[in-house]
């Protein structure tokens, strides 16, 4: 699922114009924010639509609640249709140790 993973993001990126939204930085320059394709398509959206990533639970929490409910309708929408990893494995979970 790796490989379909990030052939879906190279498609949604290659050649456009990306800007990432941070909302949240660490002192280790780590981050947490929204990608953003053209100023109006959310990739990260889009990715768990597809079902090929979950949510972060601690870094949702950083974002404005408008994004938090968008990426869990998102990520919900992607499990009931099951996309992606949700259909792969019959009980997808997220990896021990993912938040």
């Amino acid at each position: 699922m790796a490989n379909l993973s990030k052939t879906n993001l190279v498609s949604l990126i290659l050649s456009n114009q990306v800007k990432v939204a941070f909302t949240y930085m660490s002192e280790f320059r780590g981050g947490v924010g929204i990608t953003y394709v053209n100023d109006t398509n959310n990739v990260n959206a889009r990715m768990l639509e597809a079902g090929l990533v979950w949510i972060n639970t601690n870094g949702l929490r950083t974002l404005p609640l408008r994004d938090q409910y968008a990426l869990v309708l998102a990520e919900r929408k992607a499990k009931e249709q099951r996309l992606g990893g949700w259909n792969d494995l019959p009980d997808f979970t997220k990896p021990i140790g993912a938040p």
